[in-house]
């Protein structure tokens, strides 16, 4: 009708808040995956291992040792410290120097554990007992690489001024090859004792998963803590023996069903 005017019918889109609006476009994406988020696949590397044995195994290998370590001990006593110290510092040196006129160069030789302990006399009534004297312990270690004179090393020690012997230990300094030996024996019986438990389970071994082992070799002490007297006639008999040498491996093996006929 002539003078009336239409009132205008767009209206606006009510404004959404920033939560709303990133509710609405994760439901999109969930719409257009068709996969809910509980469904997605677990990440391998958290899933246990499955269809393997674990086994352990051991192997040795008998080596002669090429090198030994020998202990000595020099111990003094005097009524004062001061005195014990230098006493000991004294006989120390002429035990070095005998040692090197045994073709031990210094090198291989080491001073080791040096104290000063006191003596305690008897208390008799008092508070504590009184200090009497005191006591200077050193050790000297010489690495020695002619075994066939260990004995004869031994006694020029004692016979310097060292008043016992705390330890002999034969060891291996070359010892790549034996300790491969035992490794390969170990990976041997680790396979053995895998395949015998493979066919009483009716499997078969398909493959080597993973092969762990720790360090073994250790030097093996002889006459450990022993006593000597210094020798007057003949030389100190020593015999170094034979070295056993270990190994321990953990192998985990893959199985696989075992094949008919």
């Amino acid at each position: 009708m002539p003078g009336l005017s239409r009132a205008s019918s767009v209206q606006e889109e009510p404004k959404m808040s920033p939560i709303a609006r990133t509710a609405r476009c994760a439901a999109a994406v969930l719409a257009l995956t068709g996969l809910p988020l509980q469904a997605r696949p677990q990440d391998r590397t958290n899933r246990p291992e499955r269809d393997v044995i674990t086994v352990t195994g051991t192997g040795e290998t008998q080596s002669s040792p090429d090198i030994a370590y020998v202990t000595v001990g020099v111990l003094t006593d005097a009524k004062r410290a001061q005195d014990a110290a230098q006493e000991n510092a004294a006989l120390t040196e002429k035990v070095m120097q005998a040692l090197r006129q045994q073709d031990i160069p210094d090198n291989d030789l080491q001073t080791s554990n040096y104290s000063v302990q006191p003596y305690y006399g008897e208390a008799k009534g008092r508070p504590s007992p009184p200090i009497v004297g005191y006591q200077v312990s050193n050790q000297v270690r010489a690495t020695v690489r002619r075994l066939n004179t260990v004995g004869r090393v031994i006694d020029a020690a004692l016979a310097a001024g060292a008043n016992n012997v705390l330890s002999v230990f034969f060891g291996l300094e070359k010892r790549s090859k034996a300790e491969q030996e035992a490794s390969a024996r170990a990976v041997e019986n680790a396979r053995a004792r895998a395949e015998a438990m493979a066919r009483a389970a009716r499997v078969r071994i398909a493959g080597v998963v993973r092969i762990e082992e720790p360090p073994a070799f250790r030097p093996v002490p002889m006459m450990a803590g022993a006593r000597f007297m210094a020798a007057e006639a003949a030389q100190t008999p020593i015999s170094p023996g034979e070295l056993t040498i270990s190994a321990t491996v953990t192998v985990t093996f893959s199985i696989a069903p075992a094949k008919r006929g």
